[in-house]
């Protein structure tokens, strides 16, 4: 995605018709739990779990504060359990971003990719 592409994107997930929408996404939370708890270990494969650094705080104060707590219980609770679904899990808390890693630190998501990737590879060829 390009920075103007990403500048787009933001400026489209401020509209009020996005927090409608997206708003959806939190709907299937409980079901979406539920498969994760019951998604069983993932062995030895190797693992990385990028972590948003920085959490959403909305302007609301009440609403600033459960979702600081939130924050720091997802940070330190909810995804160092993902990483031990694997006995070569870690995690990597990306500073910098936000829960779209994907678009605010797309450079530190390839690099858990391809570093995940460098591992199979090189457990392929022994």
């Amino acid at each position: 995605m390009t920075a103007e592409q990403a500048a787009y994107f933001y400026f489209l997930s401020d509209l009020p018709k996005a927090s409608v929408t997206s708003g959806n996404e939190s709907c299937n939370w409980e079901k979406s739990a539920n498969e994760a708890r019951t998604a069983g270990g993932l062995g030895d494969r190797p693992l990385i779990v990028l972590t948003a650094g920085k959490a959403f705080i909305p302007d609301e104060p009440a609403a600033a504060k459960e979702a600081a707590a939130f924050h720091q219980v997802w940070v330190n609770e909810v995804q160092p359990k993902l990483v031990r679904l694997s006995t070569r899990g870690r995690q990597i808390i990306v500073e910098k971003s936000g829960h779209g890693i994907q678009f605010e630190a797309p450079d530190d998501v390839i690099g858990a990719v391809r570093e995940t990737v460098a591992v199979v590879r090189t457990e392929q060829r022994k």
